[in-house]
């Protein structure tokens, strides 16, 4: 839709007005579909009431839609929506009717009062001991071949807490074994950072790019560093498959996902000792109360800290709880 026609006035037009808006502002694919879906399903159920036009929404609709999706939504496996979705599906109605606002389509930001639903602090499940991680490495190592490109990803995912979607975006130009460091072009909000990689893991890489790369190249394969047997990008799922894989069979956990490996690096570094501002930087979080979820996380360092330095933890005669 050309900027310069006439103001959109159909929740539909105004939808179609906004992605365009989206995309003119360099917001990825990905993310502009799932704009779509929240939206489109909201202006389906505004349809579905007589509400056709951007004007007629305001806080009571919304809010009476919260409840709807609340009540009707479920999530993947059937179970009733979580609160973190709904916090989405609201924050989409939000932004998109404060950015109509923003581009002079409606005369007044209609929701600007409207309180989205509480953001839930969930503590990550699926964090790994040390020994736990080096157990599922090991177990690539005894898979020939195959075993040498597995092994390099899951010693690259620990050693750079890297997203799963950063993961499989990666390229061999941006690694830089010089300065043991890796660049994440597109990392969450298409945001641009460098993050350490450790001596083992370049190992991998350097063993990976030698001895496997080379044969699974096709003539339309680009740099992404990690191939599947046809020669494309490894696929989202495909890593997910290979990461869960090996968790299960180690018998560290039932199940298994890239984020266990990313959630464990980011814990040992805190329990190590690493400054939680340095943590934030490393996994790309754009706001640092995302990383301070790992001080609940490191539990285990805590008991070690309140066993050394807390009176109250002494067991001896003249303890201030004897």
């Amino acid at each position: 839709m050309a900027f310069n026609k006439a103001k959109p006035k159909s929740l539909v037009a105004c939808l179609e007005y906004y992605l365009d808006y989206c995309l003119s502002h360099d917001q990825s694919a990905e993310t502009i579909k799932g704009k779509r879906c929240y939206l489109e399903r909201f202006i389906l159920w505004c349809l579905l009431y007589d509400v056709t036009e951007i004007k007629d929404v305001d806080i009571h609709l919304v809010n009476e839609y919260r409840l709807y999706a609340r009540k009707n939504y479920l999530g993947k496996k059937g179970e009733p929506i979580q609160k973190e979705t709904l916090r989405n599906i609201i924050t989409a109605i939000k932004v998109f009717v404060h950015k109509l606002y923003l581009c002079e389509v409606i005369a007044h930001d209609l929701l600007g009062r409207l309180e989205l639903p509480k953001k839930p602090r969930r503590l990550p499940k699926d964090v790994l001991s040390e020994p736990q991680v080096q157990q599922v490495i090991d177990m690539a190592t005894m898979g020939g071949q195959k075993g040498i490109k597995d092994e390099a990803i899951l010693k690259t995912f620990y050693a750079s807490a890297l997203r799963r979607k950063e993961m499989v975006r990666l390229k061999v130009e941006d690694i830089n074994f010089e300065k043991k460091e890796l660049t994440v072009q597109c990392g969450k909000g298409d945001h641009q950072r460098i993050v350490p990689i450790g001596q083992p893991a370049l190992d991998a890489i350097v063993r990976y790019l030698k001895e496997v790369r080379p044969y699974l190249i096709r003539r339309y394969s680009d740099t992404t560093l990690f191939l599947r047997s046809d020669g494309r990008a490894i696929t989202p799922c495909n890593m997910s498959e290979l990461v869960s894989k090996y968790i299960i069979e180690s018998g560290v956990a039932e199940s298994g996902s890239c984020c266990a490996l990313r959630h464990s690096a980011a814990t040992h570094l805190l329990e190590r000792g690493a400054d939680i501002r340095y943590i934030q930087e490393f996994l790309g979080h754009a706001d640092i109360s995302t990383t301070q979820i790992y001080t609940h996380v490191a539990i285990k360092k805590l008991h070690e800290v309140y066993d050394a330095c807390h009176p109250a933890a002494k067991s001896s005669g003249d303890s201030l709880v004897a």
